[in-house]
């Protein structure tokens, strides 16, 4: 685990504008997860003296109150991204020398899981040697342990701030530490390792900057039809607003250019795959889709939600990411737009 060593430290998260309050704690050895208070952010109380409930691992920290009383005076202040970086250079000396290809894993509670999904990562692809970077989001069971025991950087972060945010500091962590190409892939086992290399080879051989897999140009092996029915009602509404033929706006296995995350205002702290792709569309990235499989889950369960407040949330980030982009970017109206 990331202890963070020597900060009676307040760790402002970028993505979410929440500042974590920590009391210091110094041994490098110390295993129990610190109590944090959110004391800055959006969305929280106004009252000033109301302490915020502690924030156990596994726990989200979104929705706790504000407490305006003052960090120590020798504290200071640093981003949840910048000091997990610090820390993992620090004690992994694999993150500060990457390799070309950096498969990037973002996992919660997937104890189980994400042996096997490891197992199946290759190297070398596309001709290159790949490393595994996994961010364990706040899990509260064994997923770091399993992961470093097959071979994966392991940034264990201890607040569960959403797949969104671990991702963006994945990108990260591959881009300091030297790679040159991302290959992103959940850690619940529904994405085919064997399809990453088709992905990737667009990116490594020039042609495209960054790819989606597509399980509409693949195959599909789950069952929900409600889910199957929003993959490809958001993939209209895409392909609508930018001009750009969208298939599947949410397949997890991806492959781009470092510099590609880097150059994008991404802001979502949880349903980071629609915002990413309206970005590199927008940012007028080179972005293209290979076939793909979507397998049935075996092991873990969804995070994401029921189908219901997972379309509504998606659609959300849909609309907010092409306003944005579109009064920020090159993106226009698909009625003005060469397709």
């Amino acid at each position: 685990m990331i202890h963070l060593p020597g900060l009676a430290h307040n760790l402002r998260d970028e993505t979410s504008g929440l500042l974590y309050v920590y009391p210091p704690f110094i041994e490098q050895g110390f295993e129990r997860n610190p109590s944090p208070m959110i004391t800055e952010g959006p969305g929280l109380g106004s009252s000033k003296s109301v302490k915020a409930a502690n924030v156990e691992p596994g726990r989200p920290a979104g929705g706790l109150r504000e407490s305006n009383g003052s960090a120590s005076a020798g504290s200071r202040s640093c981003s949840v991204d910048d000091a997990a970086i610090e820390a993992l250079f620090a004690e992994d000396a694999r993150a500060r020398n990457l390799p070309p290809v950096v498969y990037v894993i973002a996992a919660y509670n997937e104890e189980g899981a994400i042996g096997p999904v490891l197992d199946g990562l290759r190297s070398p692809i596309c001709g290159l040697p790949a490393a595994i970077v996994i961010v364990v989001d706040g899990a509260s069971d064994g997923t770091a342990e399993e992961a470093r025991k097959h071979g994966a950087i392991v940034c264990d972060v201890r607040v569960r701030r959403g797949q969104g945010s671990a991702l963006k500091l994945g990108y990260r962590i591959a881009r300091e530490g030297g790679a040159r190409y991302i290959v992103t892939t959940d850690a619940d086992g529904q994405y085919d390792p064997a399809d990453a290399e088709g992905v990737l080879e667009p990116v490594v051989s020039g042609t495209a900057d960054f790819v989606a897999g597509s399980r509409i140009l693949g195959r599909d092996e789950t069952t929900d039809p409600l889910r199957a029915l929003g993959v490809r009602v958001f993939a209209g509404v895409i392909s609508l607003l930018t001009g750009h033929k969208v298939t599947d706006p949410a397949f997890g296995l991806r492959a781009m250019r470092v510099e590609v995350p880097a150059a994008l205002d991404l802001r979502q702290p949880q349903y980071q795959a629609s915002e990413l792709l309206i970005g590199v569309i927008a940012r007028g990235f080179r972005a293209t889709e290979r076939p793909a499989t979507m397998q049935r889950r075996r092991i873990s369960e969804t995070k994401k939600g029921r189908n219901l407040q997972y379309g509504i949330r998606f659609a959300r980030v849909i609309a907010t990411t092409w306003w944005r982009e579109r009064t920020t970017s090159a993106i226009t109206p698909a009625t003005t737009r060469a397709s």
